[in-house]
């Protein structure tokens, strides 16, 4: 029995990011360690030198933002590393920023040139590339990101590299290619679909 099938594309690409706030990009190299984990941002700071660029970290659970401030402060000790919380300062000014606010993210993604995505350097399966792809972002995911391959298959020019790569990545960081998506997908034949039309 044969039936008419029309390919549509990836209906997770019908809706793409939006932002809700419009941020200045600061003129440094940008890169957002987005949706992380426990143990992520250890791992992603200890990876981490000021010369690479600005930091902006935002963590995946609300209830985690203090320990993450604890983090990175015992991180910065002893280094000349500028530091604030987003809830206490509204600007990209310190060298690493804690996003500790929810929504924020494609607003920070949007001025971002680099994007390490969390969930991944732990076994969580990790989070939605086509977010920072959007935006014309790096994309560095870590090795556990089987929640998302459909996504990461829509998406160009992302780098996947074990947690020991991460320090050598984030060297050549700003050699990367933009990641970019190999096609925005529309809901409109879906639509048509349901309601009988063509």
């Amino acid at each position: 029995m044969q039936k008419n099938v029309e390919v549509i594309g990836n209906i997770k690409l019908a809706t793409l990011p939006k932002r809700s706030n419009k941020y200045k990009k600061p003129s440094e190299f940008i890169i957002t360690a987005g949706s992380t984990h426990e143990n992520e941002e250890e791992l992603i700071l200890n990876s981490y030198k000021k010369e690479f660029g600005k930091l902006i970290i935002v963590p995946r659970h609300p209830e985690r933002f203090e320990k993450v401030n604890l983090l990175i402060n015992e991180f910065i000790k002893g280094k000349d590393i500028t530091y604030h919380k987003f809830s206490l300062k509204n600007d990209f000014s310190s060298d690493i920023i804690l996003v500790d606010v929810m929504g924020e993210l494609n607003n920070i993604y949007e001025i971002s040139d680099a994007v390490i995505l969390g969930g991944a350097f732990e076994k969580i399966g990790g989070h939605n590339p086509v977010e920072p792809a959007f935006f014309n972002c790096r994309v560095i995911s870590g090795e556990n990101y089987f929640n998302q391959k459909a996504l990461f298959e829509c998406i160009d020019n992302y780098k996947i590299v074990e947690n020991s790569q991460l320090k050598d990545i984030m060297r050549e960081i700003k050699d990367l290619k933009p990641a970019v998506l190999k096609g925005m997908g529309t809901i409109e034949p879906i639509l048509r679909e349901i309601n009988g039309t063509r």
